[in-house]
């Protein structure tokens, strides 16, 4: 609707607008005010989100103005890209360009300048200055979005991985659409699920960054590449590559059966030999899947790379949310109860640069720590195991030490470095603060016990290593049995919220998403 309000000095028009991408519906509706007075025009303008929008939308505004309109100021992001972390390859502050240098006639989140994040720009031929203005955010729930994947031959042909194939697409005619269906070999009313795969692709400029190997690394660790599948995974840049293997993700990667490749274009647009054949279908983590764009014939299915991961190991397009654990579920693994022999280090004071050195901190990966875990202690200078260590000597879930347990630097990758390896309960007399809350956060349990009752268990082991102990979370307790039969109890204390994380096998976020339902309805009645 439209309405008008005319005062002595000002014109003002409102109109309430939707706005949608053309083979798209309706993604939002706006009220946009115009304001005209004597000190010149302005644009009000307030949006609402559809609750039908089953994709992340992203939003501008393209103004067309005369080519002496050629200086731009703003405050955002930018102005250098990278096409390794487009939206972090810059800083936030202010900056000055032409639109001429700019290569476009319009300024575009992300590209041409990656002025992502913009709060403010202006733009003047000189004589007259327009400014905009962006002081709130916009928020929405992305938790009802499903994967999604292409079915026809331009990207904006893609469905839920979980739905049929449509009777038709918004911006396309029905000779288009038949035309597209009839390549892919595809029908209306066909799931999407199930559909066999030839290739993957994971790649491209947009789409091989460090975050997608990151992705796909996830997926696939602890499975292997399907029979008939040809993968081709290849970083976008030098750098991505390096960062692949200092984090550890191409070592997965390759123990699952795939191959990573030299950093190029490759598939994105059939260069070189990486060409799909005809006929064959690619699911690509690519931008485009234009006829031909793989290779002559060849069908592409456009994906995110945790769909990718899926397909390669399954070798049909599967919803990749079934190899990714609920949160409500726990992401860690649960600690109830633990029966297990253990490793004694009777040291006091053991820091967490003797538990992992700080020369081996370079990844953010948690779980490509256990080969160093006390690497300076556990093996020798020419590298060869050190017979002498506890470590090489004994095995078990749980770890005995002295006191002051985990002192020296705040680093994480201690409680990782011995998650990684197999422990999920470190005891001691005393432990350092910071390392205590880091095992918590990491599903590993610090037992505190006295000091008599330490020198006691210790010698225990000393005398027998096969002693078995129990640690009990539920009644937070801990026992074990002397080599006379003789019990030997003692409890120790975990705040109620770790101690209910740990049970559950939460982390701090995985325990909101268990209150969603109540979040909900408190943001509901506080409307």
């Amino acid at each position: 609707g439209v309405t008008a309000r005319l005062t002595e000095n000002t014109a003002e028009i409102t109109l309430r607008q939707s706005f949608g991408w053309s083979i798209h519906q309706p993604v939002c509706y706006m009220d946009v005010k115009y304001r005209i007075s004597s000190n010149g025009l302005d644009v009000e303008s307030k949006a609402e989100f559809s609750n039908k929008v089953t994709f992340l939308p992203r939003f501008g505004i393209r103004l067309f103005l005369p080519k002496a309109f050629d200086k731009v100021d703003y405050f955002g992001y930018g102005p250098f890209e990278s096409y390794i972390d487009k939206h972090q390859a810059s800083y936030m502050g202010s900056f000055s360009a032409k639109i001429s240098d700019m290569h476009e006639d319009y300024i575009r989140p992300q590209e041409n300048g990656s002025h992502y994040g913009c709060k403010k720009l202006s733009v003047t031929d000189g004589k007259t200055e327009i400014s905009f203005t962006a002081p709130e955010s916009f928020s929405f729930n992305a938790s009802d979005i499903e994967p999604m994947v292409t079915y026809g031959t331009n990207p904006g042909m893609g469905c839920p991985v979980t739905a049929t194939i449509p009777e038709s697409a918004v911006g396309c005619d029905a000779a288009n659409f038949s035309k597209a269906l009839n390549y892919m070999s595809f029908a209306p009313g066909e799931p999407m699920l199930g559909k066999k795969i030839d290739y993957i692709f994971l790649g491209s400029c947009t789409n091989g960054r460090i975050e997608d190997f990151r992705a796909f690394a996830s997926i696939v660790k602890g499975h292997k590449k399907a029979e008939g599948i040809t993968a081709w995974l290849v970083p976008g840049s030098k750098e991505v590559e390096r960062k692949i293997e200092e984090e550890g993700l191409g070592e997965i990667i390759r123990e699952a059966g795939f191959e990573i490749r030299q950093p190029g274009c490759s598939a994105c647009l059939a260069m070189n030999a990486d060409k799909v054949p005809a006929g064959k279908y690619c699911l690509s983590t690519s931008n485009r899947n234009f006829e031909g764009r793989q290779g002559t014939g060849a069908r592409t299915i456009l994906a995110g790379p945790l769909a990718v991961a899926a397909a390669g190991i399954r070798g049909v397009i599967t919803d990749p949310r079934e190899f990714v654990k609920s949160a409500v579920a726990g992401s860690k693994e649960k600690f109830i109860s633990l029966t297990s022999t253990a490793v004694v280090i009777p040291v006091n004071n053991i820091d967490t640069d003797q538990i992992i050195p700080a020369r081996f901190l370079k990844t953010t990966s948690r779980d490509s720590f256990a080969g160093k875990l006390f690497n300076d202690l556990r093996y020798k200078a020419d590298g060869e195991p050190n017979p002498d260590f506890e470590l090489n000597r004994m095995q078990g879930k749980i770890l005995v030490a002295g006191r002051n347990f985990g002192c020296g630097s705040s680093r994480e990758h201690a409680a990782w470095a011995l998650y990684d390896y197999g422990f999920r309960a470190v005891v001691s007399s005393s432990f350092a603060d910071i390392f205590r809350n880091n095992a918590l956060n990491n599903g590993l349990v610090p037992v505190t016990v006295s000091q008599e009752y330490l020198d006691a268990l210790t010698a225990a082991i000393g005398k027998d290593k096969e002693t078995k102990i129990t640690v009990s979370l539920e009644e937070c307790t801990i026992s074990y049995k002397d080599g006379c039969g003789t019990l030997h109890s003692a409890s120790f204390e975990i705040g109620p919220y770790k101690r209910e994380c740990l049970m559950k096998g939460y982390d701090d976020i995985d325990y909101l998403v268990a209150g969603m339902d109540d979040i909900l309805d408190f943001e509901e009645k506080r409307k």
